[in-house]
């Protein structure tokens, strides 16, 4: 008898997962940044300078996992659907107007 099964189609070899590129890098060792006459010096007359007050201020978020009543969902379907707003924004607005008070306004 043979070992060979040739009614069996034949499969291409099984790929083994590389590894990942900071394999061996702490997540908490973070490369200090670099300085602006570096950057500007190996940058030159590459791309044009921009200042930070000129970059938009991007929003910190957080993931909030909560379930909401059948309710409050076709509400914020609704509201979706006629304000042409999103639901996150629909929450923030209505978390702001009933605690907004709660906390300090920033500066």
């Amino acid at each position: 008898m043979t070992d060979e099964k040739r009614d069996r189609p034949t499969l291409p070899a099984r790929r083994v997962p590389r590894p990942a590129p900071d394999l061996g890098r702490d997540p908490i060792d973070v490369p200090p940044p670099a300085t602006p006459e570096v950057t500007s010096a190996s940058h030159a007359n590459t791309r044009p300078e921009f200042t930070a007050a000129a970059l938009p201020r991007r929003e910190v978020t957080v993931q909030l996992g909560t379930r909401v009543g059948e309710r409050t969902k076709d509400l914020l379907d609704y509201v979706k659907a006629t304000e042409k707003q999103d639901i996150r924004t629909s929450i923030e607005v209505a978390v702001e107007e009933k605690y907004g008070h709660l906390l300090p306004r920033d500066v």
